[in-house]
Order: C-alpha cells, then structure tokens, then sequence
C-alpha cells in the first residue's frame, strides 16, 4: 500500500481518493485546486464535474487506508489531527521502509529508460525535420537564382547564334535558338520575339 503523498511527500494525513485513483492529502488536493485549473495535479484529469458533485472533499476519504495509516504511525497522526507539525519517530521510520520494501504493488509508469528513449526519438525526429526544412529551403533560393539568371540572359541576348541559358528543374541547359529542343521552362519575353521578327529573312 502507498503510504506517502506525491504532493507533500509525506505521510497520508485525510487521503482523498481521486475519480483518475490517484491518492493525495486533503489539505494538499484543496490547495492544488485552488491555484491551478480542476485537474488532478499527477495526470491532469479533469475533475471539473467531479467537484462541482462534491459539496466537501471530506466526502472523499480513503477511511480504510486513513485507519491503516494511524495504526501504523499513531504518534505522526495524533500530532496532525491536534494541527502541530509532526514528523515520524524513529520507530515509525523503520515502518515506513518495512512496508515500502514489502509493497509489491507499484504502479509503472514506464519502465527503466523507455522516457529517455522515447525523448532521444522525439529529438532524432525534430533534427530530421529541421535538415529537410533547410533543404528544401535552398533548392528554392537555387531555383529563383536559376530562374534570374535566365530572364537575363535571355534579356542580354544580341543574336540569334548565340546559346540561351535554358531553365530546367535540377540544372542549366545551354540551347541553340535555331534548334531549341527539350525545352521544360521558357519565360515569355517580348523583346525576343521582336528581335527574332527583325532577324528573320
């Protein structure tokens, strides 16, 4: 049996049994509930609905582990009840460890190193994201240099001989005006169909 608050970390003093089975104080439930949003503080159920039903959390209290708990450390929970500061006696410290070796109902979570393994996934999947975002980045600003560099040449043109950077998608073609072949990409230009026109015989 679970004896300690995931809270206070301290003994159970009231425990209240939450609708998620989580187990808490009742002073510590009331001041979680109070400065943050109606969720269990362990998994953040929401426990909206559940309050709103529950006029007092005294309600709530596991009796049959608060009986437990004074049976075993009377003295911690006779101080509690009489609003002093208490702290268990050496005896109800050897207790404490007897009952937390023998307790062979802990609950996992996860098991030894699955979280790390599971963050170090997490981070492998966000720098392979960041790589490809950077990628794809440049084979656009290639692009656009590519695609500039063809509305100028193309502007620069003086005669019909002489080789035009053609566009692709990967690369740059070089083609012959009088035999223009696998063209993929070519920007209308007004003032090369005017120049072809007056070159024309």
């Amino acid at each position: 049996m679970d004896l300690t608050c995931p809270i206070c970390l301290n003994v159970y003093f009231k425990p209240v049994k939450l609708p998620c089975s989580h187990t808490l104080c009742q002073s510590c439930l009331e001041k979680s509930l109070e400065i943050s949003t109606l969720a269990c503080p362990i998994c953040r159920c929401r426990l909206s609905v559940w309050k709103r039903r529950l006029k007092d959390t005294s309600a709530c209290i596991d009796k049959s582990r608060e009986t437990e708990i004074e049976h075993l450390f009377p003295k911690y929970y006779s101080a509690r009840i009489e609003g002093l500061e208490a702290s268990l006696t050496e005896s109800e410290l050897s207790v404490l460890r007897e009952v937390g070796e023998s307790n062979e109902n802990i609950v996992r979570l996860a098991t030894p190193g699955s979280i790390k393994s599971e963050f170090d996934d997490a981070f492998k999947r966000l720098n392979r994201n960041r790589l490809l975002e950077a990628n794809l980045q440049e084979e656009a600003n290639l692009a656009l240099s590519r695609h500039i560099l063809l509305e100028s040449s193309i502007d620069n043109n003086s005669s019909d001989d002489e080789p035009i950077v053609q566009y692709s998608r990967h690369s740059l073609t070089y083609l012959d005006t009088e035999n223009i072949r696998n063209v993929i990409f070519l920007p209308r230009n007004p003032s090369l169909s005017s120049s072809r026109k007056k070159n024309t015989p």
